[in-house]
């Protein structure tokens, strides 16, 4: 994972085209940005992120970072569910 700033992203190294690929996660669009060793691939990052930033603040009137609600929705057992259930109406 190679993080800026705020932002995350995942590194994948493309054998095909021997470069390595980051993806930025959590952004409603697509920047992606590539380069052929891990010193260049952290300016493009930056570079990448800081045009997207301003593009999204200047030009589009978003906030780049996807909102999220604050609720995490999970597949856990009966017995978790109980358990967590009970500690939570006896917790403060």
């Amino acid at each position: 994972m190679h993080r800026y700033k705020r932002y995350a992203a995942r590194v994948e190294f493309g054998a095909d085209a021997h470069i390595f690929v980051d993806t930025v996660a959590c952004i409603s669009d697509g920047v992606g940005f590539h380069a052929g060793n891990a010193t260049d691939l952290s300016t493009a990052a930056g570079e990448a992120m800081d045009v997207y930033v301003a593009i999204c603040v200047k030009k589009v009137a978003k906030i780049p970072l996807r909102p999220y609600s604050g609720s995490l929705s999970n597949r856990v057992s009966l017995e978790l569910d109980a358990k967590v259930a009970i500690a939570a109406e006896l917790s403060d």
